[in-house]
């Protein structure tokens, strides 16, 4: 008894000494992710979507539609990093209460709306897989509509929960504009040391970043000086709400609102104007994306203690030495290839239609048009949105609880529907869970952000080796069951239609 104990303690003795020692916990969950990212990237990729439900009847059509990792992927797991963290970023990083509205919105779409409109055929839905993502399929007039609608009452939900929530802090913030002033914040207190960057240093980069943007519109003739005017002024309204969201629940995945919101406008205005209308949505989206990177990357530099003006630079240098040298290299290629001709912009416009906005809404006509008149009723859900915050906020000051909800956050996830490869989020979902739980039992809660980026750099070195010297020279591992099959999730009729599967089956 006196061995098992003293074995024990040992084990324990030797995990705090290593969690002790920073770089030594880091370069252990390394080697560890290292070596098991073999076997869902390479060895058994059958892994990275691993349906098992679905594998104990593989020929059951509605098994295979429930529980498939390319269905809703009820019970599916993914055991891949990559595809777990790839849209959403790493779980272990986002805050518990985030996760759990995060999951709401996550049963509601996938769970609840999905099978709803699916099963009761709305539309002819039945005649199609459930996560079929194709544009002419007649699953995207249903749950594509109610994505969108989502995604609609997700703008104005996010400015009434600002204001609900922040907007005592908003306002002492616009008056007092300093960072000295934050008591016992330290991170204000430490960063307030270093000379903060001049606001006219953001108007002077902001209209030169115009500049260019007129002068090559104008020389083009793809889009007016006012309508890049207007381009830019649309998401400069959505900065501060969704910035706000994406600062305090770690996630910058608000965008397919205002995207959807550009779109709208854009095939309201240039209907006709296939190259205009691409290049307002271009202009809106990177200006809102772009911003919403900056701030992130300014916010980290205050937690890191960079010096402001230091990381600003940075930044600058990097947003003109970038996109040059990848704009260079792309309009070589394609020049040398022959694929810059005088179609290339209209066509690169059309690819418009295969977005499911354009599907959801049929944008082939004007959207106020009289022939879209029943898309007009996504309005209302403006005036739903705003609406859903309020209750939860009342009800605060007698449940706590109901502080916690984020109604922007679930509409998010709700907009995403029909959500392909649910798996992957079911996965991200229960990681967020157990990972934070377990790391706040144990005290180790400064070092989640490390386990992350070890996961990470783990893979990447992983990859490395398997798609350069192996894939340069075609060494694949021998094919077997792990490889996951036709859909490589061990689940081969998850993208199968009733139609084809109905012929073959009686076949």
């Amino acid at each position: 008894m006196k061995e098992k104990i003293y074995g024990h303690r040992l084990k324990y003795n030797l995990l705090q000494r290593l969690v002790s020692h920073p770089l030594a916990f880091y370069l252990t969950i390394l080697m560890i992710q290292f070596n098991y990212n073999w076997f869902p990237n390479y060895i058994m990729p059958v892994l990275g979507a691993f349906s098992w439900m679905c594998m104990i009847k593989p020929t059951n059509y509605l098994l295979s539609q429930l529980t498939g990792y390319h269905g809703l992927g009820i019970g599916s797991f993914s055991f891949n990093w990559f595809n777990i963290t790839w849209s959403l970023g790493s779980p272990m990083i986002v805050p518990r209460w985030a996760v759990v509205n995060s999951a709401v919105g996550f049963v509601l779409a996938t769970w609840v709306i999905t099978p709803i409109i699916y099963f009761t055929n709305v539309w002819d839905t039945y005649d199609h897989p459930i996560a079929e993502v194709t544009q002419s399929s007649s699953i995207w007039s249903a749950l594509g509509l109610v994505s969108t609608a989502a995604a609609f009452a997700n703008l104005s939900a996010v400015i009434v929960h600002m204001l609900l929530h922040h907007s005592k802090n908003l306002w002492k913030e616009l008056r007092t504009r300093t960072l000295d002033k934050k008591g016992n914040d330290v991170h204000c207190r430490l960063i307030a040391l270093y000379p903060d960057v001049p606001d006219w240093w953001f108007a002077i980069v902001s209209l030169l970043a115009f500049i260019v943007i007129v002068v090559v519109g104008q020389v083009s003739s793809i889009i007016l000086w006012y309508e890049s005017f207007f381009a830019v002024i649309v998401p400069v309204f959505f900065v501060l709400p969704f910035g706000m969201v994406a600062s305090i629940t770690g996630q910058t995945i608000q965008n397919p609102s205002v995207y959807y919101l550009l779109a709208i406008i854009a095939s309201s205005l240039w209907v006709d104007n296939k190259s205009t209308m691409l290049a307002f949505i271009t202009i809106g989206y990177s200006t809102y994306c772009q911003t919403l990177q900056l701030v992130t990357n300014m916010k980290l530099g205050h937690y890191m203690k960079i010096a402001p003006r230091t990381l600003f630079l940075a930044q600058i240098v990097a947003c003109l030495v970038s996109p040059s040298v990848s704009i260079g290299i792309q309009f070589y290629f394609f020049k040398e290839e022959g694929f810059i001709t005088n179609s290339t912009i209209p066509a690169a416009a059309g690819s418009f239609q295969a977005t499911s906005v354009g599907a959801a809404l049929n944008n082939q006509t004007n959207f106020f048009d009289s022939t879209n008149w029943k898309n007009r009723n996504l309005l209302w859900s403006l005036l739903i949105g705003a609406m859903l915050p309020i209750p939860f906020w009342l009800a605060s000051d007698r449940w706590k609880w109901c502080r916690l909800v984020h109604i922007p956050l679930i509409l998010t996830f709700i907009s995403w529907m029909p959500i392909e490869a649910a798996g992957t989020l079911l996965t991200w979902l229960l990681i967020g869970l157990l990972t934070t739980a377990f790391f706040n039992k144990l005290c180790w809660k400064r070092h989640m952000y490390l386990t992350s980026s070890a996961l990470d750099a783990g893979l990447f070195l992983c990859w490395l080796i398997i798609y350069g010297p192996l894939a340069q020279y075609g060494i694949d591992f021998p094919s077997w069951w792990g490889f996951g099959g036709v859909n490589r999730d061990g689940c081969p009729l998850s993208l199968l239609n009733t139609t084809v599967f109905s012929v073959n089956f009686q076949n």
